[in-house]
Parts: C-alpha cells; sequence; structure tokens
C-alpha cells in the first residue's frame, strides 16, 4: 500500500501501489523509481485539490466521472463547482494520463454547456494549459460567441475577460477577426451582430448568483466564487 498526501491541510489516501503504478507512469516512476518516496512509500502533493483528488481515485479504482450538481438550477454551476473539473484536467494532463484527461473534459464540457467562464477561470486555464489546448479553444470560442451575440451588451465583462490573460487577448482577438470573415452562409452562430442573425435567450450573473435577465442572448455567466 502507499499513502498519498493531497492539499495544504494533507488529506491522505491509502492506496493499492499496483493500482495506481499500473494506470499512472507518474506515480509508477515515484514509488518504484528508487527515490524518497518510493523507500517511505508515501507523496504529498501540497499544490492538489482534496476534492478533485477524489474524483481521480474514483476514476483509478474503475468508477465513471459523475455530477451530481443540479444543472438545470442555473445558481449550482458556479466557478467552485466547474473549477473541480478544471483541477482534474489539468491534474490529468500534468502527469500524463490521457484518458482521464478526456473524461474530465468531457464532464467540464457538460457542467459549463451554455455558461460563459469568468474571468477566473480564464486565468486558471492560460496559466495551466499549452497553446491549442482544449479547455483554451473552449473559453476562446465561449466568449467569441457572446461577443457576436445580439443581445443586450455587458461591455464590462467582455472587456474585463478579453483583457484578464495576454494570451487569451491574442487568442480571442484572433478568433473574432477570422469570424468576421465568415460569410453570412458560413457562419455558424443563429445570433451573430457581424452576419444580421437574431438573437437568442440570455442569463446574466448579479452579486454572485446566476439569474434570469431579459429574453436575449445565450447563456449564463459563471460566479467567480
Amino acid at each position: 500500500m502507499v499513502k498519498i498526501y493531497v492539499g495544504q491541510d494533507n488529506e491522505s489516501w491509502v492506496l493499492h501501489q499496483e493500482v495506481i503504478c499500473e494506470r499512472s507512469e507518474f506515480f509508477r516512476k515515484a514509488f518504484t523509481g528508487g527515490f524518497h518516496e518510493s523507500e517511505k512509500k508515501e507523496i504529498y502533493l501540497e499544490e492538489e485539490d482534496p476534492r478533485m483528488f477524489g474524483h481521480f481515485i474514483n476514476w483509478l479504482y474503475g468508477k465513471k466521472l459523475y455530477c451530481h450538481k443540479d444543472h438545470a438550477n442555473p445558481s449550482e454551476i458556479t466557478f467552485k463547482h466547474v473549477r473541480e473539473w478544471l483541477a482534474l484536467y489539468i491534474f490529468a494532463d500534468k502527469i500524463s494520463l490521457r484518458a482521464l484527461a478526456d473524461e474530465a473534459l468531457e464532464q467540464y464540457n457538460f457542467c459549463t454547456e451554455g455558461t460563459l467562464p469568468c474571468t477566473n477561470e480564464i486565468i486558471i486555464i492560460y496559466q495551466n494549459t499549452v497553446e491549442q489546448s482544449p479547455l483554451r479553444q473552449h473559453a476562446v470560442k465561449a466568449l467569441m460567441v457572446e461577443f457576436f451575440n445580439q443581445g443586450s451588451d455587458d461591455f464590462d465583462f467582455i472587456s474585463d475577460a478579453i483583457a484578464c490573460h495576454i494570451e487569451f487577448t491574442r487568442d480571442i482577438t484572433a478568433a473574432i477577426k477570422n469570424h468576421t470573415r465568415l460569410s453570412t452562409k458560413e457562419c455558424e452562430l443563429s445570433s451573430c451582430s457581424a452576419h444580421n442573425k437574431t438573437p437568442r435567450v440570455i442569463l446574466r450573473v448579479a452579486g454572485g448568483q446566476n439569474i434570469p435577465r431579459a429574453s436575449r442572448g445565450i447563456g449564463i455567466l459563471r460566479s467567480g466564487r
């Protein structure tokens, strides 16, 4: 058995060495590679989130990733909630577990469908992923769609989002420029100011809680809490 301590409070898990080493080269090297961890059979992951690690353990022992939140209730889809799946994707990518990363991304996409990323979320994505990352592509597309949406203008949110990370500024600017070059026929958006398409339904955030607003636009801005 091996012991793994996670987070600033050192929350611990006792796991079967053969299970974790079979699935992960990162842990196999740590526990069998002649390092300090292989002698004591324990490792510390202070920077990781225990809740995220719990999802990893479930996946490790064959359970399918699953979200228990009520997605019919907009107030449930906050940054705190989706951050778990962000952290899991980033962790899986860090330890080169492609299968886990793919499932975490699928869950993230499911939980964020119809919502907009807050600036904190964009910053985390860009600080922890490489160019062409699926997470970056997701954030860019969501904000690009909102930019061209013909609903109520939200200049404060759009300007804050575009300016929150220099690489995101570059990517979203390129996406907007490329979209304006499309013909009306090539545009796949159902609501687009550049191609004179009608609006959809919008929901917005106020006071840290997701609430419905005017019947225009596309989605919900996730609370930064």
